[in-house]
């Protein structure tokens, strides 16, 4: 599949080229462009969203909004140094040609428009809300993986150019209902990823339909919806074995292991759904993240059935990687 993906990718990546650099990866162009973040994080929005929390009048908003606009300043920061040493690094290369710089400036479109959802979905955010900015902003993701050629290089299969502009805003849309999950407006995320989902099947590329299926599954999961949850997340797995899309097959076997270890009494199914998944993620070519949640889950199965000084015993050994990482 690899250089028939590829092909397609230079056919299709044009809308995230003509959005980060105009074209040649001249010296000239690869000088920040003063419009690259224009409607995803630029003064307008920065002053709406301080208006916004300003008006909640919960203590402490204005350090929260200081905090937030500093994260996305931060990232905001990467994203155009990304850029610029990805355009020097090819310098003489046609941008809209050259495979390996068409797959990172996709990524790097990814990134924008995560940066975009994220600060949209705290305009008028609500005063319980205040307080998830920050971490949300911390969740943004690493653009250390859009210089990762080789992770960008086993990707899933792209969508013919005609359904390119479609999938794009749906992929886009999904960005936002997580960021309106990260803002508190649950119900407002789930509509919005029941809606792409249902796009998504009216569009007919599968790829999109397991992103589609899995963020609904994990958004009624936190909502405690477990048995439309695991329906919605065991058609997300149909669809991503069927598209070879690897990181959403990974991801919702992590999700149903998780669901099954902590609110069901199938512990055998549990057990399934963990191995198939350590599977999924070997194929993957391993993620941390997705280990660490994983072995909670386990260690909740464990607990569950009355093996507590095991279940403590991988409680702790998990809790002190989290602790080194960071965050999961």
């Amino acid at each position: 599949r690899g250089r028939t993906a590829i092909v397609a990718l230079v056919l299709t990546g044009a809308a995230a080229i003509a959005l980060l650099w105009g074209g040649n990866s001249d010296t000239a162009s690869c000088e920040p462009d003063p419009n690259m973040l224009a409607g995803s994080w630029d003064a307008t929005i920065r002053e709406s969203l301080a208006a916004s929390f300003a008006a909640t009048g919960v203590p402490g908003s204005k350090q929260a909004f200081d905090s937030f606009a500093k994260r996305l300043d931060s990232f905001a920061g990467e994203l155009v140094d990304l850029r610029r040493d990805i355009c020097q690094a090819n310098q003489g290369r046609d941008a809209t040609s050259d495979d390996k710089m068409v797959l990172q400036m996709d990524c790097l479109q990814k990134s924008r428009q995560a940066l975009a959802g994220l600060a949209s979905a705290f305009v008028g955010v609500e005063a319980q809300n205040v307080q998830k900015a920050v971490e949300a902003a911390i969740g943004l993701p690493s653009l250390e993986s859009c210089r990762d050629l080789e992770a960008l290089q086993r990707g899933v299969a792209l969508p013919p150019a005609a359904l390119a502009h479609q999938v794009e805003n749906l992929r886009a849309s999904l960005k936002e209902a997580e960021s309106l999950n990260d803002a508190g407006r649950h119900t407002a995320a789930i509509a919005m990823a029941e809606a792409v989902r249902k796009e998504s099947l009216a569009l007919h590329f599968r790829p999109v339909q397991a992103e589609a299926h899995y963020l609904l599954g994990w958004l009624l999961a936190r909502r405690i919806r477990l048995a439309e949850a695991r329906e919605v997340l065991k058609e997300a797995v149909l669809v991503a074995e069927e598209s070879a899309h690897a990181e959403i097959l990974a991801k919702a076997l992590v999700e149903l292991a998780r669901i099954q270890s902590g609110g069901s009494s199938n512990f055998e199914e549990a057990a399934v759904y963990e191995r198939r998944a350590r599977a999924a993620i070997q194929h993957l070519g391993g993620s941390e993240e997705l280990d660490l949640r994983l072995d909670i889950s386990v260690a909740q199965m464990k607990a569950r059935q009355g093996h507590r000084e095991d279940a403590l015993l991988l409680f702790k050994t998990t809790l002190r990687r989290v602790e080194a990482r960071g965050t999961i």
